[in-house]
C-alpha cells in the first residue's frame, strides 16, 4: 500500500521463488513513478501508475538479496524487499 506517508509496510521478506508484488496507491495523487532496483545498482522493473488505474501487479522471481522499490520523486517513500 502507498499512502501520503509511504509505503506500508516498509519492509518485506520473503523466501526465493516466485511472488507476486502488488502496489495499489492510496496518495490520491494524479500520477507516480515506481522503481524496484536492486541494491547493486541494477534496475529491475518500473512502472507509472495514475490515479485512474492506482495499482501495479508482477510475478517476480528475484535473485536473493536486497532491492528497493521508490516513488522516484519522493525520496522518502521507500520500501526495501529482502529475498532471501
Amino acid at each position: 500500500m502507498l499512502t501520503r506517508r509511504g509505503f506500508e509496510p516498509s519492509k518485506i521478506v520473503r523466501p526465493a521463488g516466485k511472488f507476486a508484488l502488488a502496489v495499489v496507491s492510496r496518495t490520491g495523487l494524479d500520477s507516480l513513478s515506481l522503481s524496484l532496483d536492486a541494491a547493486n545498482g541494477g534496475s529491475t522493473a518500473g512502472k507509472t501508475i495514475a490515479k485512474r488505474s492506482p495499482h501495479w501487479v508482477d510475478v517476480y522471481d528475484l535473485a536473493p538479496g536486497r532491492y528497493t522499490l521508490r516513488e522516484i520523486s519522493r525520496p522518502d517513500w521507500v520500501c526495501e524487499i529482502i529475498i532471501e
